[in-house]
């Protein structure tokens, strides 16, 4: 499981000249927040949609730079199919069409503002430009450490946490009972900038017993751009308040209790942050709201999730669970 916002908007801006036919277009990207080494270095997954016009010379490669200060990181395209190849190899023929989902690309670039990119060439050695386009400028995705959500007496709370924000101005809540269709419902403001963990909750007190609902965030920058955050599922249980615990919590070689009501019926599944799921042992106590925890192969120190899903298939929580060695 994944904890993050995306990006998903269309290409800002195209810039050609006379003697540059568009060979190439970004239509539209995503750049996923997925990782923070805690050094000032941010690690995204991004997928863009391209439209390649093979009308002309044939277009051999598609190149994106991401540029952070003095940092540039570039992503190369090219063959057929796609592949990401090295920026400095021979480039082959890219396949014609519109709005082509390239391959996924991994970056690790410092958490900060930046701009983005692409350039097309017709050359076999990638020296002449036959497009530039300037993607975005501007703040890099916040990153979400965790969204869930808890049916309580009076409502379903939300509750989501930052590693940092850039530019932050708030975020929108939005609320769904079929996943598709979404409505906003309030609004929470952000903290601009920090590079802080950074809380934030609200409860959506119009619900009704039984009922299932689906919430996402739209988080807004000052720039104007937006950002939608995975989607969550709640049913709203009345008088159901499952506040579950984790201790302790840090621990040492991810061995720890859990404390929930009815925890030894509880599914549980552990992850890290990039959303791998992590083998875990578990143990019932004499007491049936506490169950013994362990991962069953060594993990490195960091922050990870423990999931948790009650026997009526009731997601009560995402807990944080940090692992020290």
């Amino acid at each position: 499981m994944k904890y993050f916002l995306l990006y998903v908007f269309t290409a800002l801006s195209f810039y050609a000249t006379a003697q540059q036919t568009p060979c190439v277009v970004t239509t539209s990207y995503s750049l996923a927040y997925v990782s923070n080494n805690g050094a000032g270095n941010c690690t995204f997954s991004f997928t863009p949609t391209v439209t390649v016009n093979q009308s002309g010379s044939s277009v051999k490669l598609a190149q994106y730079t991401f540029t952070v200060g003095s940092t540039n990181v570039q992503v190369c395209y090219s063959g057929n199919p796609v592949a990401i190849v090295p920026c400095s190899s021979a480039f082959n023929n890219l396949p014609g069409g519109a709005n082509q989902v390239f391959p996924t690309a991994t970056v690790t670039l410092p958490c900060s503002t930046g701009s983005l990119t692409l350039r097309g060439s017709t050359s076999t050695q990638g020296q002449s430009d036959c497009a530039t386009q300037t993607i975005f400028s501007g703040g890099l995705p916040v990153s979400m450490v965790s969204f869930y959500g808890t049916s309580k007496p009076n409502g379903i709370l939300l509750n989501w946490a930052t590693e940092w924000e850039k530019d932050n101005q708030g975020f929108s809540i939005q609320k769904s009972r079929n996943a598709t269709s979404f409505e906003r419902i309030g609004t929470v403001g952000g903290q601009l900038n920090t590079t802080k963990v950074s809380g934030y909750e609200f409860v959506d007190t119009d619900v009704v017993a039984g009922q299932l609902y689906y919430y996402r965030l739209k988080q807004n920058d000052v720039t104007g751009t937006e950002q939608n955050s995975k989607i969550i599922s709640v049913r709203y249980v009345p008088g159901q308040d499952m506040a579950a615990s984790v201790f302790p919590n840090a621990n040492v070689g991810g061995k720890f209790t859990l404390s929930i009501p009815n925890a030894d019926t509880a599914l549980l599944t552990f992850y890290n942050e990039l959303g791998s799921e992590i083998p875990i042992n578990i143990h019932k106590t004499d007491d049936s709201s506490q169950v013994s925890i362990s991962v069953k192969t060594q993990v490195p120190a960091g922050l990870y999730f423990l999931k948790i899903v009650d026997i009526n298939g009731y997601e009560a929580n995402s807990l944080k669970v940090l692992v020290q060695q």
